[in-house]
């Protein structure tokens, strides 16, 4: 509708927390055209040490946040039962290959029909049809994996762009994926 007032974007920084400092965020936002009057700043964060780098700095350049931080290890409950619709619907299994075993390319799919070796501790995988192969979303020392952890976090707070360096171009495929079968 012509003239209605459009909704207010809600982007994210999708960063691996100890690759980006807070200098080359601020580039990352200056390049998105992300200034402090429009946006209403998306934050989920993993590793405090990191994060709180980040946020000393975009808070240095006059950025504030519209809601509070959301920090990741908080919403583990969240994760679970996003995992949880995932199995009831069949689409993730255990796995109990460990990376060496897979040779470090798409997953050949060694488990999908249960574990080859039980009695090691277990991974959970997603099902994907695609030439990526089946992928982690809970790793086997029982921390979410990062593709699970960012669908859930962007579905519960509405966000509209990401903006994301070269280096995580390529799990976008996965988080889609993800992100269609989560609804």
């Amino acid at each position: 509708m012509p003239g209605a007032p459009q909704p207010r974007p809600r982007p994210k920084i999708a960063t691996i927390n100890t690759s980006l400092d807070g200098q080359e965020n601020l580039s990352i936002l200056d390049f998105a055209g992300v200034t402090q009057a429009n946006v209403s700043f998306i934050t989920a964060l993993g590793h405090r040490i990191y994060s709180n780098d980040i946020l000393r700095t975009l808070e240095h350049f006059g950025f504030v946040w519209d809601e509070p931080v959301v920090w990741q290890s908080r919403r583990i409950e969240m994760y679970q039962a996003a995992l949880g619709r995932l199995r009831a619907a069949g689409l993730a299994y255990p796995c109990s290959c460990s990376r060496r075993e897979t040779g470090g390319g798409p997953y050949p799919g060694t488990c999908r029909n249960g574990p080859r070796d039980p009695g090691r501790t277990l991974s959970w995988r997603v099902r994907a049809d695609d030439e990526g192969g089946d992928f982690i979303v809970l790793r086997s020392d029982g921390i979410f994996a990062y593709q699970l952890v960012v669908v859930v976090d962007d579905g519960a707070q509405g966000v509209t762009d990401i903006v994301r360096g070269a280096d995580l171009l390529d799990s976008t495929p996965r988080q889609v994926y993800l992100q269609t079968l989560l609804g």
